[in-house]
């Protein structure tokens, strides 16, 4: 791996130093991202970006977690469907929605498959008397490609608590950044976003990346910044 080399600081066309933000830095050291943000270049004014997170949304448990997680697709598709943006009070709801990280067991497809006469080990008895029912209401609620990427995200979809967020965001200030463009290019339902604090939100704008489908659906819902699906 060769050494990065310093950069000079960006100067105007006066030589005197220029502010940049926290977007342009990201181009400078990372140029291959430039054309997944042009392709989603469409910033919303942040005035409508009013939706903010003060503590954790997501419920504790597994089960808990399951059963906010369904509730939130189900309001998702259901808002889409009627082509409604959310209440506040359904904003809340969405929010709740956590990833499937360490969920797992819900997406069990050989004991998923398994009819009542296969169920014999106490293990398959547990699987269905604490997830049959969860995992019913998932495949009548989820296409099978949703169900597939929510299999395979268990290992890594998981979302950064709001208190790391909230101490995150003052070491930005902490930093010197008082607004500006902002990239967000893993952004889940948009946590980041909604634990900015209001004073920045207002003096920024925003570009939010997320290529889970249902992520990104719940992300455009709670924050109407771009998104780009995969």
């Amino acid at each position: 791996m060769k050494p990065l080399k310093a950069k000079r600081p960006a100067t105007s066309q006066q030589g005197t130093p220029v502010q940049l933000s926290l977007f342009d830095v990201l181009l400078q050291v990372a140029p291959e991202l430039v054309p997944a943000v042009r392709a989603v270049n469409q910033i919303v004014s942040p005035q409508i970006q009013r939706f903010s997170l003060q503590q954790e949304p997501a419920p504790m448990g597994e089960i808990g977690r399951i059963r906010a997680n369904l509730a939130a697709i189900a309001l998702c598709k259901s808002l889409n469907a009627n082509q409604e943006q959310p209440t506040p009070k359904q904003c809340n709801e969405l929010a709740r929605f956590s990833g499937w990280g360490s969920l797992a067991a819900l997406w069990d497809e050989v004991t998923h498959k398994a009819t009542d006469v296969d169920v014999q080990t106490e293990e398959q008895n547990r699987w269905y008397r604490k997830y049959k029912n969860l995992r019913m209401e998932a495949d009548s609620l989820m296409t099978p490609m949703e169900r597939e990427r929510a299999g395979q995200s268990t290992l890594n979809a998981f979302f950064t608590s709001i208190e790391v967020i909230k101490r995150i965001w003052a070491l930005v200030e902490k930093v010197g950044f008082k607004g500006g463009r902002i990239l967000e290019p893993a952004a889940g339902t948009g946590h980041f976003i909604g634990a900015m604090p209001d004073h920045l939100r207002q003096a920024s704008t925003i570009t939010a990346v997320e290529k889970d489908p249902l992520s990104a659906a719940i992300l455009a819902l709670l924050y109407p910044c771009s998104w780009l699906p995969n």
